[in-house]
């Protein structure tokens, strides 16, 4: 096989992202946190986040994506993720019943999609207001002779800081929400690379791989000054995060996304017809949109009902 002719679709990323998250599911129901197979599933699972990050970011910019209904992609998606709350807490905790208190411990992967959506929403909403505050065009020395010229400048630099200000305010709320989720801040931080540098897929990656070597250092520093005993019980936690993002920039490399065409406006990004096209069929092409969250939500309860018989 010719390595440079392998490609990945759409399609197969998602079929990528269910195993891994499939593996991952398994290692915390039923295996040892530190052994070996568990953190090898462990890896995938986090390989599985940018990858889940990057069809959500591709799918929000398709002309029939999320942007095309915003309030109903919302509360679809909120909706799966609610409904997955509890298989995926009985998993985590193994017995029934579950108190409230447990069922709102940590929210599931795809309350950190909905955060990411909002995000998109938000950010993607502030960028547009401060395109379209247009600057007078003139010469300092002009603005200076001319009162009025002057004060529509000011009022425009205002305007374009308070609107930067306010978004960086809504960054910081979902950050902070990411907290509760699985994974916490990371799924923000992969939407702000793919987003900020949406405009090429390579500049993605060296973030994203940059971003990688950051969490690793992070990680190293932050057990450094642990004994020996303590740093064998945490090399797992050191390994799982870096090695899981170079598989997914590995995977990310191979998608091949040619049909994802960008035009000259910045928040106008939009992909071809045949770019992860759906069934026309609309039971179909909802199964097919929405087949990841189907396909979390079942395979939770399966484990727990799997783990809870055994």
């Amino acid at each position: 096989m010719n390595i440079k002719k392998f490609k990945l679709s759409a399609f197969h990323v998602n079929l990528i992202i269910m195993a891994f998250v499939l593996l991952n599911s398994i290692s915390v129901g039923f295996m040892d946190f530190s052994g070996f197979v568990s953190i090898i599933f462990q890896i995938l699972g986090v390989a599985s986040a940018p990858l889940i990050c990057y069809l959500l970011f591709e799918i929000y910019y398709k002309p029939d994506g999320f942007r095309a209904n915003v309030k109903r992609s919302m509360l679809t998606l909120t909706a799966f993720a609610v409904a997955s709350q509890f298989q995926y807490m009985w998993l985590y905790y193994g017995e029934l019943p579950l108190t409230l208190e447990v069922l709102t411990a940590k929210g599931n992967i795809l309350f950190s999609i909905v955060i990411c959506l909002g995000f998109m929403i938000v950010s993607s909403n502030y960028n547009k207001k401060i395109a379209n505050i247009k600057y007078s065009g003139r010469t300092k020395e002009l603005c200076k002779t001319n009162y009025l010229l002057g004060k529509q400048e000011r009022s425009a630099r205002l305007e374009r800081a308070r609107l930067r200000i306010n978004k960086l305010l809504w960054l910081a709320f979902f950050l902070i929400f990411s907290l509760w989720c699985e994974l916490a801040f990371l799924p923000i931080i992969f939407m702000l690379i793919f987003n900020s540098r949406r405009k090429s897929k390579k500049r993605q990656l060296i973030d994203l791989g940059i971003f990688s070597l950051i969490i690793a250092v992070i990680i190293y520093l932050s057990f450094k000054s642990l004994t020996d005993n303590n740093m064998d019980s945490a090399i797992p936690l050191v390994i799982t995060f870096p090695a899981g993002l170079l598989i997914s920039i590995i995977i990310l490399i191979f998608y091949d996304n040619a049909e994802f065409v960008q035009n000259g406006n910045t928040d106008d990004i939009a992909v071809s017809e045949n770019a992860l096209a759906y069934p026309q069929n609309k039971l179909s092409a909802f199964v097919s949109q929405w087949s990841f969250c189907i396909f979390y939500s079942l395979h939770l309860l399966v484990l727990a009902v799997i783990r809870a018989i055994i």
